[in-house]
């Protein structure tokens, strides 16, 4: 089995934690919220926050369904996603179609995938049912109209060209912009099988073509 998500997650976020816990510098400009159904650059985004001296607070969890939450401010939210076609491949690599861990992690239909005969990224594509939901995921937090936080939508695609904008947006200084890493994606859709391309199409073609339409960076203020 492939190496589980969280396990790299931790390695970033569990060192800052500790440290600031014991420098009793947990404030809320230390904190940073991130969201993002995953498979689209949370790893480099996280990285960067270490290095710039934010943590997320202790027991968030990046990839929550549930908009209707209460945060202090000034923290804010950030959601990262991406092409969903690149997404399914990235979530193949991580092993994410043999167990039902990170479907149970967006609050998907984790038991749907556990009935999965098949648990690859082909086998969940011929069955036909999009088990983690992710369109519902982003449109969930897009709509929500009742939101107490400031919200930034950003493309992992255009993230390179966006870090001085949401340095900005977090209040970070812009020379921590020398910190972030790009890491180009290790799969592309383009390169898959044609049956893998075709029932991409077919069952993320719609959302997808609704997700290219959108602006690189959405910023949403408190209701």
């Amino acid at each position: 089995m492939k190496k589980d998500l969280w396990e790299e997650v931790l390695r970033f976020e569990t060192p800052m934690l500790e440290a600031l816990a014991a420098a009793e510098r947990v404030s809320v400009s230390n904190l940073y919220y991130l969201i993002s159904h995953g498979g689209c650059g949370t790893h480099a985004y996280l990285d960067l926050m270490y290095k710039c001296g934010k943590a997320r607070p202790p027991g968030w969890k990046s990839h929550r369904r549930d908009p209707n939450i209460e945060i202090t401010t000034p923290g804010r939210m950030v959601y990262l996603y991406g092409d969903p076609y690149d997404a399914m491949l990235s979530f193949d690599r991580r092993g994410f179609f043999e167990h039902e861990s990170h479907c149970r992690n967006i609050s998907g239909d984790a038991a749907g995938m556990g009935r999965l005969r098949d648990k690859s990224l082909l086998g969940f594509l011929r069955n036909g049912i999009e088990y983690f939901d992710i369109a519902n995921h982003v449109r969930g937090w897009m709509n929500y109209s009742a939101r107490s936080y400031d919200i930034m939508f950003v493309k992992y695609e255009r993230l390179a060209y966006l870090i001085p904008d949401i340095l900005d947006y977090l209040d970070i200084p812009s020379e921590c912009q020398k910190h972030f890493q790009w890491v180009p994606r290790q799969s592309k859709w383009q390169n898959a099988s044609p049956e893998i391309q075709q029932r991409l199409e077919s069952m993320f073609g719609e959302y997808r073509e609704w997700w290219m339409g959108l602006d690189d960076k959405i910023l949403l203020h408190r209701s």
